[in-house]
């Protein structure tokens, strides 16, 4: 027996499965899109990262739907327990990170106290990943993707990596 659908998500009722094309066209972060990848890396210069320095990590374009990301680091925080938070600021340094300058940067954007506190494993942290955490936000503009040390600070020598997953066209 087929299967029969009782609800459609955004994205099927402005083109419905029994159409070819109808109803508005979706845009190409939403369907059929290439699904990019930011990586990054960095290396704790000299002194630790401060409780509450920004790390800069890599750079989203306008209109992009960030689809969620990973954080990963040889990590010894200074002290046995630690979270950090994942944001997004501005590329152009207005403090806004929206077009019309209404919404200020943003350093637990896309991830609030992730914990960090397993010193002795090396932490694979997801961001990005609920809709809490912004999942599925577009970029008004160019923005950076930040890492802030929330309640210790990240000690100097250490690696830490990742990547952002976002789609534009």
């Amino acid at each position: 027996m087929a299967l029969t659908l009782e609800n459609y998500s955004t994205q099927l009722t402005q083109i419905p499965p029994s159409e070819t094309q109808a109803h508005t066209p979706l845009n190409a972060n939403e369907y059929r899109g290439r699904v990019r990848m930011s990586y990054f890396d960095f290396t704790v210069p000299t002194g630790d990262v401060a409780i509450a320095a920004n790390v800069g990590l890599c750079k989203i374009p306008k209109g992009a739907r960030i689809l969620g990301g990973r954080f990963t680091c040889d990590i010894d925080f200074s002290v046995a327990t630690g979270t950090l938070d994942i944001g997004i600021m501005g590329a152009d340094l207005t403090g806004f990170i929206d077009a019309a300058g209404s919404v200020a940067d943003d350093v637990d954007f896309l991830a609030q106290d992730l914990d960090t506190s397993n010193a002795a494993a090396t932490p694979d942290l997801a961001f990005a990943d609920t809709i809490t955490h912004n999942h599925g936000y577009v970029t008004e503009k160019e923005v950076i993707v930040t890492a802030t040390p929330v309640t210790a600070a990240i000690s100097a020598t250490k690696t830490c990596t990742g990547h952002v997953l976002w789609v534009v066209d």
